[in-house]
């Protein structure tokens, strides 16, 4: 028998099927991927296997499991830990032994999982996104499960912290002899770590079978489309030559104080950025790669007046400034699209209402001048004017990306920050956010700048990347140059964790003579 069978399970929510008649196996020790795009119903599969559904949702058809055990890792680990409890208090709720032999358990669980002792006494906030993952797997492993479920685990991760959890989960199941399901946008992720895959749309299976078979010779429209749009091969448009500097950063430091830990102790304050100096060319596309807290947001954030430096300067049109002193002259000339957009929409306005916001910079424009500019930028990002009463909770994740472009573009803006543009997309519309950047970039001549974790996303996009390493620029160059020939060691080490190209992963060894 296998170790979990699936027939005819049927997920309504408010009576509409969200997951519709699936049947499938999973065999012992089996490695299934579960791949699609949002809204397929994929985390709702997991759910219903662990048996935590909502109470919303109406189950049909039945689920088997052979006597396992499950696990399951959720996704998104800010929101997963209680922040008012530490790691090792959140694993010892999940172990659920005697007291003396839960501290054990706990130090032996962080261990198996890379993670010193001393991390059981840390909150959440104090640990690294990819730390606080894997706290998420300790907590998972704590019943030892027969079958671990792992919703997105590498989903908001740097490229060293992605692969260091891959290679987690993948040891940890032969050692274990665990069965895996994965639930992943993320093609490269799920081609290194499964041996098998299903594709979902709509809820329901599409296509199935070996990895090598699904991804390598994909059968389906769906499957063809993420393959495809797995690869990052973004079109380069005519656009303006590149020309004399725009934006110069001098010398730039900023340090934020660290809260006292006694009274009579001052403790040294926090270098978000370290005496960096760089410049940004007109209708040049430069981005910065960094791992979590190595500066890229603070960077942005400051360059567009909304966080100040402690030391240096920035200047644009020989116009200098810290930061939230940006001159008022300057004020439409740069704008950031942040990195969760649908946190940046109010709610309570419609989207028209939040797209027209920046033209508040331009006072005398008449009513049909922002009736103009609205309609033709929500056209160039390929939306309709129709579309504009509409609130925000009623568009997709790629829709509000979309709007998020066209606000930033309808003051006329001569630098445009990117702050992770398609981190938070699913891998269907992670192309086609990155195709757009580019459009948009050769019709209204902007000039980019464009934070990023992850050099495969800048490579199709950017003229010019610099590596940001705890608040300092440790490498700068072309990204071909950069993912070729790496010089420094911290870029080594960005190029060294980049999973390989789905194709790649999934083709057969050559046989040997």
């Amino acid at each position: 028998m296998s170790l979990v069978e699936v027939d005819g399970l049927t997920i309504r929510i408010d009576r509409a099927p969200v997951v519709d008649n699936l049947s499938f196996k999973i065999g012992r020790g089996m490695r299934l991927g579960l791949i699609g795009e949002s809204g397929a119903g994929k985390t709702l599969i997991a759910l219903a296997l662990a048996g935590l559904l909502p109470d919303a949702a109406a189950l049909a058809g039945t689920i088997r499991v052979d006597s396992a055990r499950i696990g399951m890792v959720f996704q998104a680990s800010d929101t997963a830990l209680n922040p008012l409890m530490t790691a090792g208090e959140q694993i010892a709720e999940a172990v659920g032994t005697a007291e003396a032999d839960r501290r054990k358990r706990v130090t032996a669980l962080l261990s198996e999982v890379g993670l010193e002792a001393a991390h059981a006494h840390r909150y959440p906030d104090a640990l690294t996104a990819g730390q606080r993952q894997l706290v998420l797997i300790a907590m998972a492993l704590a019943l030892d499960p027969d079958l671990l479920i792992a919703d997105e685990p590498v989903a908001a991760l740097d490229p060293p912290a992605r692969r260091r959890v891959l290679d987690l989960i993948k040891a940890l199941c032969a050692s274990r002899n665990m069965t895996l399901l994965l639930i992943s946008h993320d093609l490269k992720a799920v081609a290194a770590l499964c041996d098998e895959v299903m594709v979902l749309q709509a809820g329901k299976i599409i296509e199935a079978g070996p990895i090598a078979d699904v991804l390598g010779r994909p059968q389906r429209d769906l499957a063809k489309e993420l393959v495809a749009a797995g690869k990052h091969r973004v079109r380069t448009l005519m656009r303006s030559p590149i020309g004399a500097n725009l934006l110069e950063i001098k010398d730039v430091t900023l340090r934020f104080p660290r809260p006292w830990q006694s009274p009579w102790r001052r403790p040294p304050d926090l270098v978000a950025l370290d005496a960096i100096s760089f410049s940004i060319r007109r209708s040049e596309c430069l981005a910065v790669v960094g791992p979590a807290g190595s500066g890229k947001t603070v960077l942005g954030r400051s360059i567009a007046g909304l966080d100040r430096v402690t030391e240096g300067a920035i200047e644009m049109d020989h116009l200098g400034y810290r930061g939230t002193d940006l001159p008022k002259g300057l004020r439409r000339d740069i704008t950031m699209i942040f990195q969760q957009p649908r946190g940046s929409f109010n709610p309570r306005l419609t989207v028209g209402e939040s797209v027209t916001e920046p033209l508040r910079l331009e006072p005398q424009l008449m009513l049909e001048e922002q009736a103009d500019r609205l309609v033709e930028v929500v056209r160039a990002v390929g939306l309709g004017p129709d579309m504009l009463t509409r609130y925000p909770a009623t568009f997709s994740d790629g829709d509000i990306q979309r709007l998020a472009f066209a606000r930033a573009l309808i003051a006329k803006p001569r630098l445009v920050i990117f702050d992770e543009p398609a981190a938070a997309l699913d891998v269907s519309l992670r192309g086609e956010m990155l195709m757009l950047l580019n459009r948009l970039r050769a019709d209204f001549g902007l000039t980019c700048m464009v934070l990023s974790r992850d050099l495969d996303t800048v490579r199709s996009i950017a003229d010019r990347v610099l590596v940001l390493e705890a608040g300092r620029i440790v490498e700068a160059g072309k990204p071909a140059d950069l993912l070729e020939a790496p010089q420094h060691p911290f870029t080594q080490a960005l190029v060294r964790a980049r999973l390989p190209e789905v194709a790649e992963a999934v083709r057969p060894p050559a046989a040997v003579e």
